[in-house]
This record gives C-alpha cells, sequence and structure tokens, in this order.
C-alpha cells in the first residue's frame, strides 16, 4: 500500500504543472510518448499520472479509436489533470493505487508511466502489478531519475549545483525503458 499522508494535495498540482512540468517534465513526456505506438497491442494504462503532462502527449499520440485509462492514488492531482484536460475527448481517468490496480489480468496492451515510480514505497509490487495487467507481447515504457554518472547526457563540466541551462536539465537524469 502507498503512504497516503503524501496526498499531493493543496496547491502541489497547480505548482506541479505550472512550475516543474515545463521547466523539468514536459520534454520526458514527449520523448516517453513518442517511445508507444500509435496503435499498440491494446488498451494503453498510464500509472501515476500526475498533472497529466504524459497524458495529454500520449492520447496526442495514440489513435482515436484506442482507450486510454489515466491512474492515480492521488485525488488531487487526478482532478486536477481531469480538469486541465477536459476538452480532451478518449480519456478515462480513474483512482488507483499502482500496487493494487482495479483491472483485470492481461487487460492492457501498454503500461506507461512518467517518473511515478519513484513515488511508491515498494517498487517489486509496482512492476508486478503492471505486469499483471499487461497482455502477453505487451509494452511497459517508464522512467526513473538515475545518477549523473549513469547518464549519457551529463553535462561536460562538473555536476552543476543549480541547473541553469536546459542542457544542463536535460543532464540530471537518464532514461531507463523497458519493452516486454
Amino acid at each position: 500500500m502507498v503512504d497516503t499522508s503524501a496526498n499531493f494535495s493543496g496547491s502541489v498540482p497547480e505548482y506541479y504543472d505550472s512550475c516543474l512540468g515545463p521547466a523539468w517534465f514536459d520534454a520526458f513526456a514527449v520523448d516517453l510518448a513518442q517511445r508507444l505506438p500509435a496503435k499498440p497491442p491494446g488498451d494503453v494504462l498510464e500509472i501515476a499520472c500526475g498533472t497529466g503532462l504524459l497524458t495529454r502527449r500520449v492520447r496526442e499520440r495514440l489513435d482515436p479509436t484506442v482507450r486510454l485509462v489515466a491512474t492515480d492514488l492521488s485525488k488531487a492531482m487526478l482532478d486536477y489533470a481531469r480538469g486541465k484536460l477536459s476538452d480532451s475527448k478518449g480519456i478515462e481517468w480513474r483512482e488507483a493505487d499502482a500496487v493494487n490496480l482495479p483491472f483485470g489480468d492481461c487487460e492492457f496492451g501498454a503500461v506507461v508511466c512518467a517518473f511515478g515510480v519513484m513515488f511508491v514505497p515498494d517498487k517489486k509490487a509496482v512492476f508486478r502489478e503492471a505486469c499483471r495487467v499487461l497482455e502477453e507481447g505487451g509494452i511497459l515504457l517508464f522512467n526513473v531519475w538515475d545518477s549523473i554518472d549513469e547518464n549519457p547526457q551529463k553535462c561536460d563540466s562538473e555536476f552543476p549545483t543549480r541547473c541553469t541551462t536546459p542542457r544542463c536539465c536535460s543532464g540530471f537524469s537518464r532514461r531507463r525503458i523497458l519493452e516486454t
């Protein structure tokens, strides 16, 4: 079970979306969405959708006939994303715990998650659940932070104390993509 005391309520969703989203996470959302085929082998599940940054990019990428289900444990984040993307058609919103997904076995052809795994204490359980709801031959796409030493995009100079350029910002993470 995820610690629900960190529910990301109050002004957190808006701050995350207006500050952190554009500065850090939207470029990663674009990249992750582009790795997903427009017609994956089935419906798509997004775990830990937060404010909907990846949700928007995935919906734009997918064929309109493909079902997209965006989930988050935080009702505040889910409500914010739903409101922000109210004009976007073809998104189902569900409150869900990533370690106990309310979906059947093999229900989805693809599961995506942008930086959500880091908020879940039991990482193995997240991936176990993702694999459970993923059909055989499905696609699992996610990204996580890694150390600067493991980053092929790192800056040539020493690790900066403060991020001052987009190039340095891109140096803070390594995207690990796993396809099953």
